[in-house]
């Protein structure tokens, strides 16, 4: 892809991928690349109404991204694997203070994906990702993240297709962004630091038929007893800025024929 005029002119993105299959005994294997030059978002610019604060002119931002995952045949076990090079990257800074680095960096990132079957029809479904950044980079990433969802998946009666169980989800304690609400954008920073207890939800999916609904009771690790009974012991996003407690989502897609 390739801009040839407007305010954007000279941006491009490449991207290339190669797959194979290595034989039942290893697996599938994919190679990536990409490179993407683009210009400073619209938001970084003199000419945009928003209240920031510029201190020098942009350069283009690039990112380059290479990029491998190996599905093993005998583990049915997904590895992944991204490294990230990254010049001239665009960040707020103090809720409104626009910043460039000039300083070249690079963030790696590896995962692995499996599904645990303890019986027929219980599943455990794992994904962890570890990441890491080298160089001076305005950047901060949580070292491990992780999701979990431990289902019963089958059919109990003759037309009901059921899935439910928990899902948890975990990430190490990190420097998290800040948020300009002003902005609307999330911003750098280092004085701050964000830890949480395991996300933990019970959901239900099922379909009967032509009828098909989801249940989702979320952030059930906020239930406390410490205020009086209740979801008040909540995660945070960002700092001063908590999850919700307890919340109840449902929907429904049904299908008629005529």
């Amino acid at each position: 892809e390739l801009f040839s005029a407007g305010r954007d002119v000279g941006n491009y993105m490449v991207q290339a991928k190669l797959q194979t299959n290595l034989g039942k005994k290893i697996g599938l294997l994919e190679l990536g690349f990409q490179n993407i030059n683009r210009s400073p978002s619209y938001l970084y610019s003199d000419s945009s109404v928003f209240p920031i604060r510029i201190n020098k002119s942009l350069n283009t931002e690039n990112v380059t991204n290479i990029n491998a995952f190996l599905f093993v045949n005998p583990l049915k076990i997904k590895l992944s694997f991204d490294y990230y090079l990254v010049s001239n990257y665009t960040y707020v800074e103090d809720y409104n203070k626009v910043r460039q680095s000039t300083e070249l960096f690079n963030f790696i990132r590896l995962g692995v994906s499996k599904v645990f079957k303890f019986t027929k029809h219980w599943n455990w479904y794992m994904d962890v990702s570890l990441q890491s950044i080298a160089g001076n980079a305005p950047l901060h990433l949580p070292w491990l993240y992780t999701r979990n969802r431990i289902a019963y998946e089958g059919n109990p009666f003759k037309n009901l297709v059921l899935s439910t169980g928990i899902e948890l989800r975990y990430m190490s304690s990190y420097y998290a962004d800040g948020y300009s609400p002003v902005l609307g954008q999330f911003f750098y920073q280092s004085t701050k630091k964000i830890s949480m207890t395991p996300d933990a939800t019970f959901f239900m999916n099922f379909r009967i038929r032509s009828f098909t609904s989801f249940l989702r009771f979320e952030n059930l690790n906020s239930a406390t007893t410490k205020y009086g009974f209740g979801f008040k012991n909540n995660n945070f996003v960002a700092p001063s800025y908590a999850m919700p407690g307890l919340i109840f989502r449902a929907g429904i897609f049904w299908n008629f024929v005529n």
